[in-house]
């Protein structure tokens, strides 16, 4: 019954708000990176209605398409009330359209149903950020990255919190972490593109004339031939590629400024 209340207001202030929402300068930070759309189209059979809306969203989101966005949750909603990775949806929705009040809101629903969860933390701990809160979004930063197997981009923003507060050497110890399992990531793209661009296929057949010599004599005998070449990975796969090359020269520059002012603070 409090998920549905909850949805009620959360429609009303959303639509509300949409009617207002004319124009968003920035980019939303929170577009689905590459390696989670890739996945997705491989478990796009067998997701939930619930999973297919929130998708959907998430692309919409990164489109700045608002009313399309709204409209995906708020089936998403519909399909499960107490869905966590709703409200954490509507809270980054709410995040990319500057409504930091809402998505606060949002966030705060997304850890009463789960308090764990890395993502609704992450999410959180940007929000508090804006708001001044500083010891919060610390807290909530270190409980969506200090876990078994934390997202990289968790590791990141913990690390960009501790160099605001000028703890390098832990900002400098997030970063070789995240940097780990983006080197990994890439890692396991380019393995796949080598094994499949490495196997050939068969691209044309046609017959041809050969001329056969045997204890019967000589003779021509039409023989079906075939050219081939080497397979083309999915340009899915090359963009990946490319994505986490980017990002790793991005965090390895960063690294490289922080040890320096680990260096020059001790």
């Amino acid at each position: 019954m409090k998920s549905r209340i909850f949805l009620s207001c959360l429609a009303l202030v959303l639509g509300n708000a949409l009617n207002g929402q004319t124009d968003v300068t920035n980019k939303s930070p929170f577009a689905p990176d590459i390696h989670r759309m890739f996945d997705e189209q491989y478990a796009a059979k067998e997701e939930k209605p619930v999973d297919r809306e929130n998708r959907k969203a998430l692309e919409a989101i990164g489109k700045q398409e608002w009313k399309t966005a709204f409209n995906h949750l708020m089936s998403a909603m519909k399909e499960d009330p107490d869905d966590v990775n709703t409200y954490i949806n509507f809270g980054i929705f709410q995040f990319a359209r500057k409504e930091y009040p809402s998505s606060e809101k949002a966030l705060l629903k997304a850890l009463e149903v789960d308090p764990e969860n890395a993502k609704t933390n992450y999410h959180y701990s940007r929000v508090m950020t804006l708001k001044g809160e500083k010891d919060l979004a610390l807290q909530a930063a270190k409980k969506a990255a200090e876990r078994e197997e934390p997202e990289w981009m968790h590791l990141n923003w913990l690390s960009d919190l501790y160099e605001r507060d000028n703890q390098f050497q832990d900002a400098s110890g997030c970063l070789t972490q995240a940097l780990i399992i983006l080197r990994g990531k890439l890692e396991l793209v380019n393995d796949s593109i080598q094994k499949v661009e490495s196997q050939e296929e068969v691209v044309e057949t046609y017959e041809d004339i050969e001329v056969i010599s045997d204890s019967n004599g000589v003779r021509e005998e039409v023989v079906q031939k075939f050219n081939t070449a080497y397979k083309e990975a999915p340009e899915e796969w090359h963009k990946m590629k490319a994505t986490y090359e980017a990002q790793i020269a991005e965090l390895e520059a960063r690294q490289k400024e922080l040890l320096e002012k680990a260096a020059s603070s001790s």
